[in-house]
């Protein structure tokens, strides 16, 4: 008997605690989509009896939000700019070669 108190007791020992539980899972950053959507659904709070209308798969969609880490102010604004200069450089070579074909078929055409 003392035996198997001594085996549960080092068990125990080993596993780790509730703290250690959750200081293992990743935490949810206070991102402004985090604040937004508390703004947001704060006020529906006293429908929790309707939980069961909501499918879980919106709920799963709102958890992973949290856990997205939102690129800095700087890095959004390099990323805007490449995406402006590659439509500018893009757009204006479809426009060189729309330039160059029409006028290949102009004169291959109205010969």
């Amino acid at each position: 008997m003392a035996e198997e108190v001594k085996k549960r007791r080092l068990q125990a020992a080993n596993e780790p605690t509730k703290a250690e539980k959750k200081a293992d899972k990743p935490k949810a950053s206070h991102s402004a989509v985090g604040k937004v959507f508390h703004v947001i659904f704060y006020p529906f709070r006293i429908f929790k009896f309707l939980k069961f209308l909501v499918p879980s798969y919106f709920k799963n969609a709102f958890k992973e939000l949290r856990l997205v880490t939102w690129p800095s102010r700087k890095e959004t604004m390099k990323l805007t700019f490449a995406v402006f200069m590659f439509a500018i450089i893009f757009g204006a070579f479809i426009t060189a070669l729309d330039y160059i074909l029409n006028n290949i078929f102009k004169r291959i055409l109205l010969r």
